[in-house]
This record gives structure tokens, sequence and C-alpha cells, in this order.
């Protein structure tokens, strides 16, 4: 297995790593909220339900985002894995082939159009 392709997985498994921590969180958060929705009693205030709202409302968010971001790097995550790969001078953002001394202007493995930055000169020994 190529080390792009345990880029691509590793970047897999920090999406679950993310669903896993956070998943947890927003059903605890959620939870949290619709048990202090209940009327405890006739006492019950709409300044306790503003207490409600103001204490969980910010970690579901916080928690959703992570979860929302850690399902997109498990799920798709291409975008990121483009732009990492990318940065590597010599080598296809896609696919990861060697680019070195190739003349072609897409890349022979997978077709995708290989930009100049891309491209690094063969080395001479």
């Amino acid at each position: 297995m190529s080390e792009f392709a345990w880029f691509k997985l590793l970047v897999r498994l920090v999406g679950i790593l993310l669903l896993g921590l956070s998943v947890p969180m927003v059903l605890w958060h959620v939870g949290s909220l619709a048990a202090q929705m209940i009327p405890s009693g006739p006492m019950s205030t709409s300044g306790s339900m503003e207490y409600a709202l103001y204490s969980t409302v910010p970690g579901l968010l916080g928690y959703g985002a992570q979860a929302a971001f850690g399902w997109y790097l498990l799920v798709r995550g291409d975008w990121v894995i483009r732009k990492v790969l990318a940065e590597i001078h010599g080598r296809c953002a896609v696919c990861g082939f060697d680019l070195t001394g190739v003349k072609a202007t897409s890349c022979p493995e997978c077709n995708t159009p290989v930009r100049k930055s891309e491209q690094k000169a063969p080395e001479h020994t």
C-alpha cells in the first residue's frame, strides 16, 4: 500500500475519531435540552428555559460542527486530501503518482491535468 493510500486511510480514521468523540456529546446535549423542556412543576418559569437554551445550544453547535466535519472526512474528504497531496511537489494531487520527468500535461495514472507546480525536474546525479 502506497503512502498516499495510507494518508487517505488516515484521513478517514480521523473522521471516525471525530464522529466517535462528538456524536455522544450531541446526543447528550439534545437529551439535556429535551429534559429541560419538560415542565418539572407549576413553578417552572421561562427564565429557566432561557438558561437551558443558553447553556446547551453552544455545546450543541460546537459538537455538531465537529460531527459534521468528521462525517465529511469519513465520507468524502477529497478536498482536504487533494489540498495536502498537492503540496508535495513531484506527485499527482489525486493519486500520488510520481511525476518526475513526465512531460505530459496529465497524470499517466489517473489522467488528471497536471499543474506546473506539481511537476518536478528530474534530478541529475
